[in-house]
């Protein structure tokens, strides 16, 4: 298991029963492909956007959709994978540099 996946198992139940939630989870699922798409193009402006965009509606959760928690947790696991996603991106980029400079 991967791990966003561990991190949304932890989150609890997701009810997408909840207008909110699942409008969310179309939007989190939109920005999240996005970054990917982004980040095996090399297209950093849109990479970089894309995870600010996660990173508002990680905020938009907790402060002004006075959702329960599980709503926040899960926005927050999601941009914590699209850091981790971004980081190993660099550090590939950075290997792969070094190896043609040496």
């Amino acid at each position: 298991m991967n791990a966003l996946a561990k991190a949304v198992a932890q989150v609890g139940k997701f009810d997408l029963a909840n207008p909110k939630h699942l409008a969310m989870r179309r939007i989190l699922a939109h920005v999240y492909v996005d970054h990917v798409i982004n980040l095996d193009l090399g297209v950093l402006p849109n990479v970089e956007s894309a995870f600010n965009q996660a990173v508002g509606i990680n905020s938009a959760a907790l402060w002004c959709l006075e959702d329960d928690i599980n709503l926040w947790k899960l926005s927050g696991a999601v941009v914590d994978h699209m850091k981790t996603l971004l980081e190993a991106y660099e550090a590939r980029r950075w290997h792969e540099s070094s190896n043609r400079s040496g």
